[in-house]
């Protein structure tokens, strides 16, 4: 399995919770696992009885080389991998506990790790995991009938090439003895319970000139979201803005791999020889509500603050102008702002140039009068005078083309219906604030956006949009002649009060109900000319980025000078000169 004199691997597959896939992954290792490789199953305080239950049941008929260890408290996925790490000597894989493995899976990983020293990790082919997923790239494909039959043929499909990835995925991760050694262990103290721990080792191995690869001869399924769900691993804000701060080109190395697509030509290679021994891929139920990862390009509803006041308002704005229309929503992205039209209009046609977005929002939104398509917005696969309305919004500035974008929503649109579009001014968003986004083509100023909509649209109405900061005073009398749309966990709702507490109270008194001045309103708001409050808020975004981009490039320089001190230690006595080994002892 492994190099003459090299130690075998561990397994280690951390528990909580979910006793039936539990079930399944143990019976799988137990089918293909040698009987003298280290088997670590630590069980991370799960509350379903039924988990005991499994793990004293295999741990009954376990081999001698199999370790069971149950925490009495949650420490949480990375501490729990640490734990298990620290007490391994070879190579390490990691395996979810909802996975089933496959005869061969662990000798093909550990030759992978052997065929060169400089791989830290190696990630298998699955059904469901992102940028190792077959037959479907970045989409959670089925589990296969036969998973032994298709890693048959996988495995003697084209000749194992082990090609580079930017980040290992970590249902099932190898990694090296060189590789643990060289990087210790997971971040722990910033990675907390999970999510982003196996990203960060990642991007360290690659710093200290190691490299991530797909394990391309094996095939491992994932059923996904099963096992630590309680935990969160799933990218939320602070987990991710965590591990940009260390390491900023995360999104953008992981973003070119998924446009570049390196692995297309083997996987398309693996599809023809599987055939029909995977199914088509339907929607899995329990990915119904995963997120969309955010890389930038498009918004998705995990994201808060100022990005999802600005994007649900525009979306909110538009289910009142739609309400019983026939609706295009061009470039709908993630799917969020379509599902929220079809609540108010008769249809909903949207469509996207991404599969994967498109995939994920035919999962996650579903309604009668709502349907998703893979369709480029220059190249509309509708007949013409189609819809009664066409919303578009941030899809402008991300085209070359934006002339023959306006011909073709004139061409779809009904002669009596309206677009609905919107796209940053360059004035402010680019030449005042110097937002850089690396995913528009072609931002415009004010005049010319004008200009540009006039050529297929000759009656226009502009509107302005920008997140603002005011002083409110409103009044808590019953019937308010304002309207505010909020949003809250599930939904939008409209109120006639902020709804929020106040920080102050401003009483109207009077000793007769008759002498009580009458209000001219039931909202007053109050700002500065110079937005002092919004130009502060921006300044301290200024200041946190560019701290945490000079904190990232510290710890890449001290990365570098640790791994200069390491191989200075290592390096060989009689590799010294003489002349420093002289003085070395003094």
């Amino acid at each position: 399995m492994n190099q003459p004199g090299a130690l075998p691997p561990s397994l280690i597959i951390p528990v909580h919770n979910a006793p039936e896939e539990l079930d399944r992954c143990l019976a799988s290792v137990a089918a293909t696992v040698p009987a003298d490789i280290e088997v670590i199953v630590i069980d991370d305080a799960s509350q379903d009885e039924a988990v005991k239950k499994v793990l004293t049941r295999w741990q009954q008929g376990a081999g001698s080389h199999w370790r069971y260890l149950f925490q009495q408290q949650n420490l949480g996925f990375v501490a729990t991998i640490n734990r298990g790490m620290a007490m391994t000597r070879g190579d390490v894989v990691l395996l979810n506990s909802d996975t089933e493995v496959t005869t061969g899976w662990l000798e093909g990983l550990s030759r992978c790790l052997a065929s060169d020293s400089s791989i830290a990790t190696a990630t298998p082919w699955t059904n469901n995991g992102e940028i190792v997923s077959l037959p479907r790239f970045c989409e959670v494909n089925p589990p296969p009938a036969d998973r032994e039959a298709v890693a048959r043929i996988i495995a003697r499909t084209g000749r194992a090439c082990y090609p580079e990835l930017p980040t290992a995925v970590g249902y099932c991760m190898a990694i090296s003895r060189h590789a643990l050694d060289k990087l210790g262990l997971f971040d722990e103290e910033t990675f907390g319970i999970g999510y982003g721990e196996e990203n960060d080792f990642s991007m360290r191995a690659q710093q200290a000139g190691m490299r991530n690869v797909l394990c391309d001869d094996v095939y491992v399924v994932h059923l996904g979201g099963r096992s630590f769900g309680p935990l969160g691993l799933k990218p939320d804000e602070a987990s991710m803005q965590r591990l940009l701060a260390r390491h900023p080109d995360y999104l953008r190395l992981v973003q070119a791999f998924i446009h570049s697509d390196p692995l297309a030509p083997r996987r398309q290679e693996l599809a023809r020889a599987l055939g029909g021994a995977v199914p088509p891929t339907p929607v899995p139920e329990q990915n119904l509500s995963n997120p969309l990862e955010f890389t930038g390009e498009r918004f998705t509803p995990e994201c808060i603050r100022e990005i999802s006041y600005e994007h649900v308002h525009r979306y909110v704005f538009a289910a009142e102008l739609v309400r019983n229309k026939k609706v295009l929503d061009a470039a709908c992205g993630e799917g969020y702002g379509s599902a929220h039209l079809a609540r108010t209009a008769q249809s909903v046609s949207a469509v996207d140039i991404s599969e994967q977005a498109i995939s994920h929002a035919r999962a996650r939104y579903r309604s009668e009068n709502l349907e998703y398509r893979v369709a480029d917005c220059c190249q509309l696969p509708f007949e013409d005078n189609q819809f009664e309305c066409i919303v578009s919004f941030e899809t402008l500035e991300h085209l070359e083309d934006q002339s023959g974008l306006l011909r073709e929503f004139r061409r779809v649109l009904e002669p009596a219906g309206f677009l609905l579009l919107s796209s940053p001014d360059k004035a402010v968003y680019t030449d005042r604030y110097h937002n850089e986004n690396e995913f528009h083509v072609r931002e415009l100023y004010r005049d010319e956006l004008d200009a540009l909509l006039a050529e297929q649209f000759p009656a226009r109405s502009m509107l302005r949009q920008k997140l603002l900061f005011y002083s409110a005073i409103w009044s808590e009398e019953a019937g308010s002649r304002f309207t505010l749309h909020q949003s809250g966990e599930d939904e939008v709702s409209a109120r006639t009060d902020p709804g929020h507490e106040a920080m102050y109270y401003i009483a109207v008194c009077a000793a007769d109900e008759a002498a009580l001045p009458q209000l001219d309103g039931n909202l007053w708001l109050f700002d500065d000319a110079r937005e002092s409050v919004y130009e502060h808020y921006q300044h301290e975004i200024r200041k946190n980025m560019s701290a945490g981009d000079l904190l990232a490039s510290m710890e890449r320089e001290l990365e570098q000078l640790r791994s200069r001190l390491e191989a200075q230690s290592s390096t060989p006595s009689e590799a010294i000169p003489w002349w420093r080994r002289l003085f070395r002892g003094r």
